[in-house]
């Protein structure tokens, strides 16, 4: 039911599903279409108004061919390309290794996640925060007021040795569905 997909149009990953797909999409005769973020109606050439990810230039319609390289900024690449190098090297390590942790501890403060990477790029950049607990299959316990939103899930290669097919989509809907309300 794509209950487990992005849609969120305005990420880093729906401009690359985008850029990866517009030279198909217009080849199928979709030649105008609607620029991510902004929602502003675009053409197979013409350019979509820039956006804090882009570090405002301009990009190309999601319907606009592999081939058309007019706007500031033409591909994925250059996009991750501006973003580093505008961002500082604390900025880059929030990125990689978070906030919210105990200093000098491995122990997380009250209130975050393992990894809350990312914080405070919203607003300069368009990055969203992201909160992220790691576990085998479920979510870390790192405190007592938790433990009982915490799911032990089998493992991956356990699901998998089942060799049933119906029951490994059942655990993965189950899954994604705690995953996602969480």
């Amino acid at each position: 039911d794509g209950a487990c997909e992005a849609v969120d149009s305005s990420s880093l990953l729906s401009i690359n599903r985008d850029l990866a797909h517009r030279s198909l999409q217009h080849a199928a005769g979709g030649g105008h279409g609607k620029c991510p973020v902004s929602g502003v109606a675009c053409s197979a050439t013409g350019c979509c108004p820039g956006v804090k990810f882009t570090l405002n230039k301009t990009f190309p319609c999601p319907t606009a061919a592999a081939y058309f390289h007019g706007c500031e900024v033409n591909g994925e690449q250059e996009i991750v390309d501006g973003l580093l190098g505008k961002m500082t090297r604390e900025e880059k390590y929030r990125m990689l290794r978070g906030v919210g942790w105990r200093e000098g501890s491995w122990d997380t403060m009250p209130g975050y996640y393992i990894g809350n990477s990312g914080e405070g790029l919203q607003e300069e950049y368009g990055i969203p925060n992201l909160n992220m607990q790691d576990n085998g299959q479920g979510f870390r316990t790192v405190t007592e007021d938790i433990i009982d939103q915490v799911t032990g899930w089998p493992v991956t290669l356990a699901i998998s040795s089942s060799w049933s097919e119906a029951d490994t989509e059942r655990w993965a809907v189950a899954l994604g569905q705690e995953f996602r309300k969480k």
